[in-house]
């Protein structure tokens, strides 16, 4: 069962209140909070816990994100900044009951390594993320290469198809990028990434039905319902 109106925005309320206490005033705050939680990232999901609640490595990633993304936007015209993309796909998750710590600090850094670079200018790697090492991994897993050689999605998504965070991760991003595509991409963008999602996303939700329980089962039946509605209304524009 999906949690009520009330229970999901409890839950993402959560998720934008952490943001607004780190807004740029507290952003160094925020680097000390990221540090210290570097301290634990080699000890796994327990270690998090024990430091820090059961939602430590979300809230240490949660400022970092926000850091890292600082100044770039999503597509298209209206300025979106680029945090509120993981932000929603948080509040989706948690919507979804997928509460995870490991999953939420995933999320939030999930675009972190393949679009944003440290103060050397050199891109950031999975190692140096602040959450643990199920994380680091997850995010590892979601970062495309960042040269795209003759048949690379078929090991990306093979790779990602291999690990229960990823595929949720993948999903939703995918299911949001679609949501905002339209005001962002060419047409012929829109068409090939329709046929991406077809051919390589949607076997994803099937993976996650059937693999992964009954929370998992629920969460993908409605992302797939959201993903197909999104593309046949694309596919009578394009």
């Amino acid at each position: 069962m999906i949690a009520s109106a009330p229970v999901c925005v409890k839950r993402c309320s959560f998720v934008f209140a952490r943001l607004f206490l780190y807004n740029r005033k507290h952003i160094i705050r925020a680097g000390k909070t990221c540090r210290k939680g570097m301290a634990y990232a080699d000890r796994g999901s327990d270690a998090w816990r024990q430091a820090g609640g059961r939602r430590a490595q979300t809230q240490a990633a949660l400022p970092y994100a926000f850091d890292k993304h600082s100044g770039q936007y999503r597509r298209g015209n209206g300025k979106v900044p680029y945090i509120y993309h993981p932000l929603v796909m948080t509040c989706h998750a948690l919507a979804l009951q997928l509460e995870e710590d490991d999953l939420l600090a995933s999320i939030l850094l999930h675009d972190v390594c393949e679009d944003c670079f440290d103060e050397n200018g050199v891109k950031i790697q999975p190692e140096s993320l602040p959450v643990g090492r199920v994380a680091r991994e997850t995010v590892r897993l979601l970062t495309k290469p960042e040269v795209l050689y003759p048949g690379w999605e078929e090991k990306y998504y093979g790779d990602i198809s291999g690990s229960r965070l990823a595929v949720i991760v993948k999903v939703l991003d995918r299911c949001n990028n679609i949501s905002m595509m339209a005001a962002g991409f060419s047409r012929e963008k829109m068409a090939e990434y329709i046929v991406e999602t077809e051919k390589y996303v949607l076997p994803l939700l099937d993976i996650m039905k059937k693999r992964y329980g009954s929370t998992c089962y629920n969460a993908a039946f409605l992302i797939k319902y959201q993903m197909l509605s999104d593309l046949e209304n694309l596919k009578r524009i394009l």
